[in-house]
């Protein structure tokens, strides 16, 4: 019980996190994977409450008022494919996974919001609002350097978001500032094989072979099939030159 309850609740929390961010597009991020969202460890956290709360409000309609159930049962069926309930699917959260759920949820809001003798006017307002964070949000979206620096403003508790920006930098040539990247990664990742690798690609470019046959050692402690990290710490092991290819997005 005490595995579930953190994995449950998170669940319901995290469906406070796309109904707000539905509703309010301020913050977006391309990435919430580990550790961008926190667990919800028990009751202590606020987080719990108002997932029970958006779970229990949904249940209350859903019994109560039928003409709130197709918007909210289209939502609950959109949803469980992604909903890391039915099966896992290798991400806690996804804006992208909101797309056809929000279906209902607009379902929703549109039954509420026709009951105003203002609904012209509101819906013509949310409408250019909502354009218009668009058209900034994609400008992220311009180019790599863009999209990963701006990847690691928006999600700077994610082992991946350091990660990808440690290969943005070691494909401009910056192999030390990768370097710093990947340590910024692997302290949030311990067991992150691929950002060792990587780090021990930047440090055998820079000929500092002791440290990159360390960061090799590790990427094979946590990945014993990884191919290139193995070759590359027996040719230095070898005492034969390295200098493996830069990553290419």
């Amino acid at each position: 019980r005490s595995t579930l309850f953190p994995y449950t609740t998170l669940f319901r929390s995290v469906q406070c996190l796309y109904v707000f961010k539905s509703l309010l597009p301020i913050h977006l991020s391309a990435d919430y994977s580990y550790k961008q969202i926190a667990l919800v460890m028990g009751l202590g956290d606020w987080r719990a409450w108002a997932g029970l709360g958006l779970a229990g409000g949904a249940l209350y309609l859903v019994l109560r008022r039928r003409e709130f159930r197709p918007p909210l049962l289209a939502y609950v069926i959109l949803f469980s494919p992604t909903a890391n309930v039915l099966f896992p699917i290798g991400t806690i959260m996804g804006e992208r996974l909101m797309y056809a759920p929000s279906l209902g949820l607009a379902l929703l809001l549109s039954m509420v919001l026709v009951r105003s003798r203002h609904w012209k006017a509101v819906l013509l307002a949310v409408g250019l609002a909502f354009a218009a964070r668009t058209a900034v949000r994609n400008l992220d979206w311009l180019n790599a350097e863009r999209f990963y620096t701006k990847l690691l403003e928006t999600a700077p508790h994610s082992a991946k978001s350091h990660y990808s920006f440690g290969v943005l930098l070691a494909v401009n040539g910056d192999d030390a500032g990768a370097i710093a990247a990947y340590d910024r990664a692997i302290a949030i990742f311990p067991i992150y094989a691929e950002a060792y690798r990587n780090r021990g690609n930047a440090l055998a470019r820079l000929g500092r072979r002791e440290e990159a046959m360390a960061s090799y050692r590790q990427c094979l402690r946590f990945d014993p099939a990884d191919f290139a990290a193995n070759a590359n710490l027996r040719q230095l092991e070898a005492g034969l030159p390295v200098n493996p290819p830069r990553a290419r997005f």
